[in-house]
Protein backbone atom coordinates (compact mmCIF):
# COMPACT_ATOMS: atom_id res chain seq x y z
CA UNK A 1 0.00 0.00 0.00
CA UNK A 2 2.60 2.17 0.82
CA UNK A 3 4.22 1.76 -2.66
CA UNK A 4 1.15 2.13 -4.74
CA UNK A 5 0.46 5.66 -2.46
CA UNK A 6 3.88 6.71 -3.26
CA UNK A 7 3.69 6.06 -6.96
CA UNK A 8 5.78 3.12 -6.98
CA UNK A 9 5.33 -0.37 -8.78
CA UNK A 10 3.50 -2.50 -6.08
CA UNK A 11 5.35 -5.80 -7.56
CA UNK A 12 9.05 -4.50 -7.48
CA UNK A 13 10.92 -5.66 -4.33
CA UNK A 14 13.25 -3.83 -2.11
CA UNK A 15 12.96 -2.09 1.34
CA UNK A 16 11.43 1.16 0.74
CA UNK A 17 12.57 4.09 2.64
CA UNK A 18 9.26 6.01 3.82
CA UNK A 19 10.54 8.53 6.00
CA UNK A 20 13.90 8.86 7.95
CA UNK A 21 15.93 11.18 10.69
CA UNK A 22 17.65 13.95 8.29
CA UNK A 23 20.10 14.32 10.70
CA UNK A 24 20.56 10.76 10.60
CA UNK A 25 23.78 8.80 8.82
CA UNK A 26 21.52 7.38 6.22
CA UNK A 27 20.09 10.97 5.36
CA UNK A 28 24.22 12.78 5.36
CA UNK A 29 24.79 9.69 3.26
CA UNK A 30 22.45 10.90 0.56
CA UNK A 31 19.64 8.44 0.77
CA UNK A 32 15.96 9.86 0.75
CA UNK A 33 12.63 9.24 1.36
CA UNK A 34 10.88 7.28 -1.63
CA UNK A 35 13.94 5.36 -2.36
CA UNK A 36 14.08 1.82 -2.64
CA UNK A 37 17.02 -0.39 -1.87
CA UNK A 38 17.34 -3.40 -4.22
CA UNK A 39 20.78 -5.15 -3.65
CA UNK A 40 23.59 -4.74 -1.07
CA UNK A 41 27.13 -6.36 -2.69
CA UNK A 42 25.12 -7.81 -5.61
CA UNK A 43 22.46 -9.74 -2.68
CA UNK A 44 19.14 -9.24 -3.44
CA UNK A 45 17.17 -7.36 -0.63
CA UNK A 46 13.50 -7.74 -0.03
CA UNK A 47 12.95 -6.77 3.72
CA UNK A 48 14.60 -5.26 6.40
CA UNK A 49 16.06 -8.20 7.91
CA UNK A 50 17.77 -9.12 4.68
CA UNK A 51 19.05 -5.67 4.34
CA UNK A 52 20.34 -5.73 8.12
CA UNK A 53 22.25 -9.10 7.17
CA UNK A 54 23.58 -7.56 4.43
CA UNK A 55 24.62 -4.42 6.29
CA UNK A 56 26.29 -6.24 9.07
CA UNK A 57 29.79 -5.99 7.40
CA UNK A 58 30.92 -3.32 4.85
CA UNK A 59 32.56 -2.33 2.51
CA UNK A 60 28.76 -2.05 1.03
CA UNK A 61 27.71 -1.89 -2.73
CA UNK A 62 24.38 -0.71 -3.21
CA UNK A 63 21.73 -0.53 -5.56
CA UNK A 64 18.70 1.29 -5.13
CA UNK A 65 16.03 2.82 -7.61
CA UNK A 66 15.31 6.97 -7.58
CA UNK A 67 11.80 8.04 -9.00
CA UNK A 68 12.55 5.06 -11.31
CA UNK A 69 15.95 5.56 -12.05
CA UNK A 70 18.83 3.39 -10.98
CA UNK A 71 21.48 4.44 -8.83
CA UNK A 72 24.60 2.25 -7.39
CA UNK A 73 26.48 4.08 -4.84
CA UNK A 74 29.45 2.13 -2.74
CA UNK A 75 30.13 2.88 1.09
CA UNK A 76 33.48 1.49 3.28
CA UNK A 77 37.06 1.04 2.53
Amino acid sequence: AAADEAGLNPFSTGVFIQQMDRRGIAARLGFQPGDVIQEVNGQRVRTTADLERALSNGPWKIALQRNGQPIEVQFGR
